[in-house]
């Protein structure tokens, strides 16, 4: 299959969306070509039969540039590929879409969010939705093929010691916004103190909006103001496996409504993880989905610390949601498309 991937941001240093670097690679794996455009063009390193064309951000050019640009290469491109993905993107859909049908190309969205925004029209140009989950797409739709998430389990091997820290190290992965509430980890950090456990939490993420920049400033005079042991910090992609395999335990505050795929990179890693995501109800044993209080992520925290048995759930994760195969079923779905 020759395929164009249409996408954010194309940069292993991105703290955010490096890790499409490897879903790129992954897809080169399984294609005779791969044509990528992408809004931001930063560093990479991909197979020679992989193409990246930015639609110029990087550059700073104007919104009108973007426009012009996006269309001059999918244009120029049209006899490079048969089939299209979308990833995250609606609105590649709404501008593309009805010249993909004139050209009979094939056309995937993958999208795991709650958000709708653009949603219903993209649909109607897309010939299949892909999601990593029946919950991870909030607009019903027949065109929904659930895939289950891509993890690069070999990017994040399994923990081989399973000895706990002193202090205990506690681990959370996520964007710094609101909406992720990020606060929640400051007041569990604040009870376990109360209650006399050692720890250190590690908050891995960055901001992406104005917003998510000032609501970090009022977390960090928090964290100084009441000297908690917690450290907030940016990392890529490449950086995230030693830190997984640094922790004791992983905590994860959701209430997204959808099988978001950071703690399977926890599982993957054998991580022992804490979520409020129902959405792992099956995934993850009972008792490792909490209340969505600080209350209860202590109280299960405590509970862990008076047996701390090392969770096996790596196999789990390598059999469902491996990248790999991950890739194997959108391409699979995107060729059955008649």
């Amino acid at each position: 299959m020759k395929l164009l991937i249409l996408t954010q941001k194309v940069d292993t240093n991105d703290d955010n969306l490096s890790f499409f670097h490897n879903w790129i690679a992954a897809f080169a794996g399984q294609c005779e070509r791969v044509s990528v455009i992408c809004l931001y063009e930063g560093a990479h390193e991909l197979p020679a039969h992989v193409r990246v064309y930015s639609l110029g951000k990087e550059q700073r050019v104007s919104r009108l540039r973007y426009i012009w640009n996006f269309y001059r290469y999918i244009i120029a491109l049209r006899h490079e590929y048969d089939a299209v993905l979308v990833h995250m993107n609606p609105e590649y859909l709404i501008l593309g879409g009805a010249l993909w049908k004139f050209w009979k190309k094939r056309v995937g969205l993958w999208y795991t969010h709650k958000s709708k925004r653009l949603l219903r029209p993209a649909l109607f140009f897309a010939d299949l939705v892909l999601s990593g989950s029946v919950d991870s797409f909030p607009i019903p739709t027949k065109k929904l093929a659930v895939t289950a998430h891509g993890i690069d389990t070999d990017h994040f091997p399994s923990k081989t010691d399973f000895a706990l820290h002193h202090p205990l190290a506690i681990l959370s992965d996520t964007r710094i916004s609101r909406s992720k509430h990020v606060e929640r980890t400051l007041a569990i950090s604040e009870l376990l103190r109360e209650r006399g456990i050692d720890h250190h939490i590690t908050i891995l993420g960055g901001p992406i909006t104005e917003d998510d920049m000032r609501y970090k400033e009022a977390l960090s005079r928090e964290i100084a103001l009441k000297k908690l042991p917690i450290t907030v910090k940016s990392v890529t992609y490449k950086e995230l496996p030693a830190y997984y395999q640094a922790a004791d335990i992983f905590i994860n505050h959701a209430n997204v409504g959808a099988l978001n795929k950071v703690p399977l990179q926890a599982m993957a890693t054998n991580l022992y993880v804490l979520t409020s995501n129902l959405s792992y109800k099956g995934i993850l044993p009972e008792g490792n989905i909490v209340v969505a209080t600080p209350n209860a992520f202590v109280d299960a925290i405590a509970k862990y610390l008076k047996d701390p048995v090392p969770p096996m759930s790596r196999d789990s994760i390598c059999k469902e949601h491996n990248l790999t195969t991950l890739i194997g079923r959108i391409l699979g779905e995107i060729k059955q498309v008649t």
